[in-house]
């Protein structure tokens, strides 16, 4: 994405950034300094409409503590896994420093392990301006298609901004 202009937000999990150690480090600094953001999405990815608030608190706090021992950050975007967040958790959120609560608009399911076109083709049939597209880092097959997402995202005129970015062009 450096070749191109492109920014995004990764959202990341605590328990990997942790067990990753030294390149999880390198990884989320080279994202940093690629104009990219990174965001909390907690610390193990649990069901957190599940959780006792002190739980969810922690599984946010945890992840938060990672990432700004890697970075120097603390996130301000929080993404609930599986987007999964009732009354309870948003009032729990309030006691942290997290300020907005992110889900997604264009989900292709890349997850599943989509070949690339049908990857390319879910997304360009859904996004709009102001989409937020959802894309996982744990397919090989994502991981292929993203050059080339990216280029018919950008031949079709869309800018690609970190999630901050994009809150703040739409407030203004």
């Amino acid at each position: 994405m450096e070749q191109t202009d492109a920014r995004a937000t990764f959202f990341v999990l605590g328990k990997r950034v942790k067990e990753s150690g030294e390149q999880g480090e390198m990884i989320l600094r080279r994202m940093i300094r690629g104009g990219h953001e990174i965001g909390n999405h907690s610390y193990s990815h649990p069901n957190i409409t599940k959780l006792p608030r002190k739980d969810l608190i922690q599984q946010i706090r945890m992840c938060q503590d990672i990432i700004e021992s890697k970075t120097g950050k603390r996130p301000v975007l929080f993404r609930p896994p599986g987007g999964n967040l009732n009354v309870a958790g948003i009032r729990s959120l309030s006691g942290t420093e997290i300020k907005h609560i992110v889900n997604w608009s264009v989900d292709p399911m890349d997850w599943k392990g989509l070949e690339k076109t049908r990857l390319w083709q879910k997304v360009a049939e859904k996004v709009e301006p102001g989409s937020i597209i959802l894309l996982h880092d744990t397919s090989d097959e994502t991981i292929t298609a993203l050059s080339g997402l990216i280029d018919i995202l950008q031949a079709k005129g869309f800018e690609l901004v970190t999630v901050s970015e994009l809150l703040q062009s739409h407030s203004d």
